[in-house]
């Protein structure tokens, strides 16, 4: 079997690669391989994230089934890919689409038995895959769902297993308070300034920056918004939840015990001299959109304790009314 040509550029995401190999013609995103799996299919199973986002932007068709009936969802999936398996749902894949067994996404993903495959299934189910179409067995997600023990609890509640970014069409983020303790929930009444990780910003600093660029901008910037940062609490299966009020030119941090000595350093910030503190509120008039960023990051990893789960690369961030 002839080796495929692009598997060093796809295992390496060599992304650079890729585009001057596409503009050159050498090959094309429509190319297939004796199995018809698509350049996107390749992708996805060797977890080439910034090619697959890379395609997906290019407007490939993510649903494109290989000669066994599957996208590259369900390759992805029954790779673990979590990362890719996010840019392809919200790129439109459809999470219950089956192959010529039946199989789906979620199937492959338990089967699959990979680090991140309850992460995996867990995103599918709140993203309204269908759990109840049988394979050529007669057996269904569900069915698999209630043998695994590990997936038994997100039949019962899956979107308390997520964090708000991941939730379909939201417009809204909860606070939920720390896994540890109780709390209500806190929505908000307008469309997010920005939502991450959704495949559009390579790191939560990213997403944030443009954020308050973004916030700058709005006939809204002199109103209080909430930044919410999300990520692994004190275990594994914990969520810690936290959030910073701001505006245009201001932060509210009053409700936290920050260390700004500590968060200016960590953020190399400590020459900015036009950080201005006074009673918990801390203003920034001169600062550009990234060194606030860099600000709230400092703060949200080192003062209160957000980190990325476990095979992750980071935290989730939101900003909304």
């Amino acid at each position: 079997m002839p080796r495929d040509p692009l598997f060093p550029i796809l295992l390496a995401d060599n992304l650079p690669a890729l585009k001057e190999g596409l503009e050159g013609g050498a090959y094309s995103v429509n190319d297939r391989t004796s199995s018809g799996a698509t350049l996107l299919h390749r992708a996805a199973v060797l977890g080439a994230v910034r090619i697959v986002r890379h395609l997906v932007d290019l407007d490939v068709a993510v649903d494109t089934r290989d000669k066994n009936g599957a996208s590259a969802l369900q390759h992805a999936a029954g790779e673990g890919r979590l990362a890719i398996v996010k840019i392809l749902v919200r790129a439109g894949a459809n999470p219950s689409l089956q192959d010529r067994f039946g199989d789906t996404a979620i199937h492959r993903a338990i089967l699959g038995k990979h680090r991140q495959a309850r992460k995996v299934v867990a995103f599918l189910v709140e993203h309204g895959a269908n759990l109840d179409l049988p394979n050529e067995h007669g057996t269904t997600d569900r069915d698999w769902m209630t043998w695994k023990s590990k997936y038994t609890d997100l039949l019962d509640s899956p979107s308390t297993k997520l964090p708000p970014y991941a939730r379909a069409g939201t417009q809204t983020a909860a606070i939920a308070g720390r896994p540890e303790e109780p709390g209500g929930a806190k929505t908000t009444d307008g469309p997010a300034l920005l939502e991450h990780p959704n495949g559009d910003h390579e790191s939560a600093v990213d997403a944030m920056s443009d954020g308050i660029t973004r916030l700058r901008k709005h006939p809204r910037r002199a109103d209080w918004i909430s930044i919410e940062a999300q990520g692994q609490g004190s275990r594994p299966d914990s969520i810690r939840c936290t959030a910073i009020r701001l505006r245009e030119n201001q932060l509210d941090l009053r409700p936290h015990s920050v260390d700004m000595v500590a968060a200016l350093k960590r953020a190399r910030l400590g020459s900015v001299k036009v950080l201005k503190v006074d009673g918990g509120f801390v203003s920034f008039t001169a600062c550009t959109p990234r060194q606030v960023a860099r600000l709230l990051d400092a703060i949200f990893r080192g003062q209160l304790g957000v980190r990325p789960h476990d095979g992750e690369d980071d935290y989730a961030v939101g900003m909304e009314w």
